[in-house]
């Protein structure tokens, strides 16, 4: 947690980033830790989608926690070529009775790949 937990995730994002393929279709996807104005949401913003953003441009798409969500704090990017075949997304409720599976909400997105 704090500056230095914040800074960490963003130098995260940037050598993810550079381990991405020079060429070709990928996607970044997960619990960042962090909301859109996080270091690690920006820096994926410089060169990815936000496939839920393009999606679902006035819904928030609020995940965590999952039981009454306020943050959104799980991802789906991807390179820029992919984003025009999006068919579209959705945050997954995964409950199994009264139970939920996970403190967080999923979030899936259909792609033309």
């Amino acid at each position: 947690f704090g500056a230095d937990a914040e800074a960490s995730r963003g130098q995260a994002a940037q050598q993810i980033l550079a381990l991405a393929p020079s060429s070709g279709a990928f996607v970044v996807a997960g619990d960042m830790n962090g909301g859109p104005g996080s270091a690690a949401i920006a820096t994926f913003s410089t060169e990815l989608v936000d496939l839920w953003a393009l999606a679902n441009p006035s819904d928030p798409g609020l995940t965590y926690p999952a039981s009454g969500p306020t943050d959104r704090i799980d991802f789906l990017f991807a390179s820029p070529e992919l984003a025009p075949g999006i068919g579209g997304a959705r945050l997954l409720d995964e409950r199994s009775g009264s139970v939920t599976l996970s403190d967080h909400s999923g979030v899936a997105a259909a792609l033309a790949w």
